[in-house]
């Protein structure tokens, strides 16, 4: 919920903030607005926020839907991912990607543990449970949003991509470290 309520519009504000360059104040601020309330990742999650926080409760056929549309979600977005890199090089941005990996696999785990062990001294299971997180691959989420704006598509892909082939080798690593297994 943390991604779609506050990730997701603070991104998009950044893309279109970019995308409005050489626009007047007053047409980029209306742009913006208008991207993130129109924008079906936020919509969505607000819109569970809401119904979290009202208390209302979902039919059994719509939670079910939502259920089976939540399920599938993921693998939809992997496959829209490898159709998309069929025939295409992942060689965009090697230094670039190269980069998002390193950050991704090794800074965010080691910024998170961290926070998790020796700032916040959380409970083993979930400081080792916050680190298992920080250390997964790139999401498909930055690809939905590098297709939502036709940029980058390349770079995401293979950011995603070699990213979830390295982690085999970093999560494995980790896993030892942690002692989980």
């Amino acid at each position: 919920m943390i991604t779609g309520a506050v990730i997701m519009p603070i991104t998009v504000v950044i893309i279109e903030l970019d995308l409005g360059r050489g626009a007047g104040p007053l047409a980029i601020a209306r742009h913006v607005i208008l991207a993130v309330a129109r924008n079906p990742l936020v919509l969505s999650a607000g819109a569970g926020l809401l119904v979290s926080v009202l208390g209302i409760p979902l039919p059994q056929p719509i939670a079910t839907f939502c259920d089976i549309m939540g399920a599938a979600a993921g693998p939809c977005a992997l496959f829209a991912i490898g159709l998309f890199i069929v025939g295409r090089s992942l060689r965009a941005g090697p230094v670039e990607v190269g980069w998002l990996v390193l950050l991704k696999l090794v800074v965010q785990p080691a910024i998170t543990w961290w926070l998790a062990y020796k700032l916040l001294a959380m409970p083993p299971v979930w400081a080792a449970s916050a680190v298992i997180l920080a250390s997964l691959p790139t999401g498909a989420l930055v690809f939905v949003l590098a297709q939502q704006y036709d940029i980058y598509l390349q770079r995401s892909t293979a950011a995603i991509v070699i990213s979830t082939v390295v982690s085999v080798l970093t999560l494995s690593a980790l896993f030892v470290l942690l002692g989980v297994g």
